[in-house]
């Protein structure tokens, strides 16, 4: 009888499956406690091992960023203790880990994120309470200011970046540039009679002059000489140039818009625009002929010269060749024309020279007498006129006949763009 009852005790011990695992580590079960770490503690199970570990790693980085937070450095979380263990019935691996992060590096940063939402909050708060006060004065330029200077603070974030430029657009309405009476007609070669101006104003409780705010004038259409090109506000709010020259006859465009350097949000003011009609012709800064043989290169340098002082050297260059013309011009910014072999002078003002290169070149066959063509090197305009065409038949290496030309007479004109 005692035989049986001790099979029958064993029954149910050898149907259960077989699991021998080894006890927790006793760093998992009792981990450390200190002021200066947090710990954190991760296992789990796999029937692979790196799967396990890969696991395991992956639930510690989680748990620990869980309970920092947003000021979580990964780089920060120090593993101390990895180990294994294996069922040897079902070959399953778990995997046990002991990290640490610095109680400081989070406190340090959670101090600092505190911080910097206040700054914020300050730097809001105060610039928009300032520009509130400045624009119930009619203020209103120097509102933007505030508020452009608050907007580029890198501290604040998009979305109060944006309030803040929304608060802007609404003041920049209350900003108006007017032109004031002015020559409707004008001539390229005389100075309009007379000033452009403006009067920049805000709109309020009564119109108030905003004096000294540059504003820049510049061509929207047609192209000349303006003088000066950006100019302040007096105390009654108005900014006047002079026009010097227009290049072109037709209809001119002048735009007075208030200077956004230092502050773009200008930029939305709606500027001023003086509308004038030009008349007479282009006018020529200089004329030259250069005589030119097949086979031959005709070479001129031309000094511009601003207030009588070397500003500028163009190198034109014209080489004829049995199957084309090809013409070269080169611009280069000197005050210093001395290392240069000097052909012809040119005088010109409110001109700014930046180095610049220019090839044309055209099939001799199609050049007939009075034929022109342009090259533009900004900021001028070249010309090119076939004043005379001396052609003739030239017999081919390999036989047969060409026409081309024995001698070209060629005109340059130099006019502004």
């Amino acid at each position: 009888m005692k035989f049986y009852f001790l099979l029958f005790a064993l029954i149910p011990l050898l149907a259960a499956p077989l699991r021998l695992f080894a006890a927790s580590p006793a760093w998992f079960v009792s981990p450390p406690e200190s002021s200066e770490k947090f710990y954190f503690l991760a296992s789990s199970s796999a029937t692979d091992k790196a799967e396990a570990q890969k696991v395991t790693s992956r639930k510690l980085v989680m748990d620990s960023s869980s309970y920092i937070g947003i000021h979580f450095d990964r780089t920060k979380l120090d593993l101390i203790n990895e180990s294994y263990d294996k069922d040897i019935g079902s070959g399953i691996y778990i995997c046990y880990m002991l990290a640490s992060y610095p109680r400081a590096d989070a406190a340090a940063k959670e101090l600092r994120e505190e911080w910097r939402i206040k700054e914020i909050n300050s730097i809001f708060t105060s610039s928009v309470k300032k520009s509130k006060e400045l624009a119930a004065k009619d203020q209103v330029i120097e509102a933007i200011m505030t508020l452009s200077a608050a907007k580029a603070n890198e501290l604040l974030p998009d979305v109060k970046k944006s309030e803040l430029e929304n608060m802007i657009k609404e003041l920049v309405t209350r900003v108006k540039v007017t032109n004031l009476e002015y020559p409707r007609a004008g001539d390229t070669k005389t100075e309009l009679r007379g000033d452009i101006g403006v009067l920049v104003s805000v709109v309020g409780r009564t119109d108030q002059p905003v004096r000294g705010v540059n504003v820049d004038f510049t061509f929207a259409r047609n192209t000349g000489l303006i003088e000066p090109v950006s100019v302040m506000t007096d105390k009654k709010g108005v900014a006047a140039v002079k026009v010097k020259r227009f290049n072109r006859p037709g209809e001119a465009v002048i735009q007075a818009a208030v200077s956004g350097s230092g502050f773009p949000e200008f930029a939305y003011i709606v500027p001023a625009q003086f509308q004038i009609e030009v008349g007479g012709g282009r006018v020529d800064i200089m004329k030259s002929a250069m005589p030119v043989r097949r086979g031959g290169t005709k070479k001129q340098n031309i000094v511009f010269l601003e207030d009588n002082l070397p500003a500028g050297v163009l190198s034109l260059e014209i080489d004829l060749r049995p199957d084309e013309l090809v013409v070269s011009a080169k611009l280069v910014p000197s005050k210093d024309a001395s290392g240069f072999i000097v052909d012809k002078q040119a005088h010109v003002s409110g001109v700014k020279f930046t180095e610049v290169s220019k090839d044309f070149s055209i099939d001799v066959e199609k050049i007939k007498e009075g034929d022109n063509f342009s090259i533009a090197v900004n900021p001028f305009e070249i010309i090119i006129i076939a004043q005379k065409v001396q052609r003739e038949k030239i017999k081919l290496p390999l036989g047969g006949e060409k026409d081309t030309i024995q001698q070209l007479l060629v005109n340059c004109v130099l006019l502004y763009l």
